[in-house]
């Protein structure tokens, strides 16, 4: 498995770089991705963060704790309508001649659009029956389509390397949804459903701009039976890991919900917006690096992958650590500008935060390495066993440190998953080698 033949490294080179950009390209272009990746990172971070503040100062904590429960089941909504099959995707774009990959990408949107319409009608009848009463949940479906398609474009703009477009496409999406976000906030009674609003009309909005050139993708309808066999056969057990996932992820706010109450859990939900600029930066060092980590796992033997999956964790570690102590301090210094009176509680959470997301980084290359080895279900465990952790860890813990105790839950888990997924990966090369 490798790259798309002749990916460039960037969409094109400046033009007054000359030699030592080109140099630089041929010796280092993960580095180079990483860098760009992180430029774009940063500005989307700084306007998540501006939207985390205007949040803080229109709305009261529990209506941003109403955004914190939709955004926790559209976690459990999305991979249901993408069959949990993102990393295939990414496997398959790398792999495949660009013929059968159509097929495969017709089929992958047809069967997202009839889940979708299913899960939809199941929402509309919950609601009917008086299962839920917000009728804001009743956005999640499309929501969940929305997010599923604009995110199968980022990934096929991170395996072939064009990080500019990713970059530019990310910044916009933030920037309209901070726009929308505040100007119905202004004009209307504060509410967390303008921030899901703004949100849903971004991502809605620019998802002609990430198919220009082709939109026919997103006009399938018929689905190949092989490929829907190959698409559940891989989704299957990651999408009953969804709630191993969810865990991990997710139950946090649930746990505070439920054992310290609203109030709580929306203090908590405003330091996670301010901390998801951690996550950001994940996710630029993974788009940057996953392509290489890739290539080199291709390139080596059975028993040196292993050492190299472990060599990406430290470095992700490694560069987590510096950022949550850049972070924390720059929030230490500039935290009363982001965060209303009303919400000081929130900040020591986000320092909480920060640390429990070095955990995070730990696991992330074990994962993408379990996409590439397709090792579906033992991930599908260790997830599950991580979210078991991670819930019963944050009960205790937020029992006795109030919503700081959720972090901890989030490290123990995201730690014990790594480890089982590394046990099992060791284990595949091994018998791989022998083979």
């Amino acid at each position: 498995m490798g790259l798309p033949a002749g990916a460039a490294a960037l969409d094109s080179p400046p033009r007054a770089s000359g030699r030592l950009w080109s140099r630089a390209r041929t010796h280092s272009p993960a580095i180079l991705n990483s860098l760009v990746y992180l430029f774009f990172s940063f500005a989307t971070a700084a306007l998540g963060l501006a939207t985390a503040a205007l949040l803080a100062r229109f709305l009261p904590p529990a209506e941003y704790a109403r955004i914190g429960i939709f955004i926790s089941v559209a976690y459990f909504i999305t991979p249901a309508i993408s069959c949990a099959a993102d990393g295939l995707i990414a496997v398959n774009k790398a792999s495949m001649p660009e013929a059968q990959y159509a097929h495969f990408v017709s089929t992958y949107v047809a069967l997202a659009y009839r889940i979708c319409l299913a899960v939809q009608l199941v929402a509309i009848a919950s609601y009917w029956l008086g299962l839920f009463s917000d009728a804001l949940l009743l956005l999640v479906p499309v929501f969940a389509l929305v997010r599923v398609l604009a995110a199968w474009a980022n990934t096929e703009y991170v395996i072939e390397e064009r990080v500019l477009t990713y970059g530019i496409l990310g910044i916009a999406t933030t920037l309209l949804s901070f726009i929308v976000t505040a100007v119905l906030l202004v004009v209307s009674v504060p509410s967390g459903a303008w921030r899901i609003a703004g949100m849903l009309t971004a991502d809605a909005s620019l998802l002609w701009v990430r198919y220009r050139g082709r939109l026919n993708r997103l006009s399938g309808l018929r689905l190949d039976r092989q490929w829907v066999r190959h698409i559940v056969t891989f989704g299957l057990p990651s999408l009953v890991a969804v709630g191993g996932a969810w865990a991990l992820n997710e139950s946090d706010k649930v746990v505070i919900l439920r054992v310290a109450g609203r109030e709580a859990a929306g203090l908590y939900t405003a330091a996670c917006a301010i901390g998801a600029i951690m996550t950001v930066f994940l996710q630029s060092l993974a788009n940057g690096l996953t392509p290489r980590l890739y290539s080199a796992l291709n390139a080596a033997r059975p028993a040196a992958q292993p050492r190299i999956i472990g060599t990406y964790s430290a470095l992700f570690a490694g560069l987590a650590t510096l950022f949550a102590l850049a972070a924390s301090a720059v929030l230490l210094l500039v935290g009363d500008h982001l965060l209303s009176a009303k919400y000081a509680a929130s900040k020591p959470l986000v320092i909480w935060y920060l640390a429990a997301c070095i955990s995070i980084a730990v696991y992330r290359p074990f994962g993408l390495a379990a996409d590439y080895f397709r090792l579906a279900g033992p991930r599908m465990w260790a997830l599950l066993i991580g979210g078991a952790v991670t819930v019963c860890v944050a009960v205790v813990a937020v029992s006795s440190l109030g919503p700081a105790g959720a972090t901890v839950g989030i490290a123990a888990g995201y730690l014990v998953a790594a480890l089982l997924v590394f046990v099992h990966i060791r284990r595949h090369c091994l018998a791989t080698g022998r083979t």
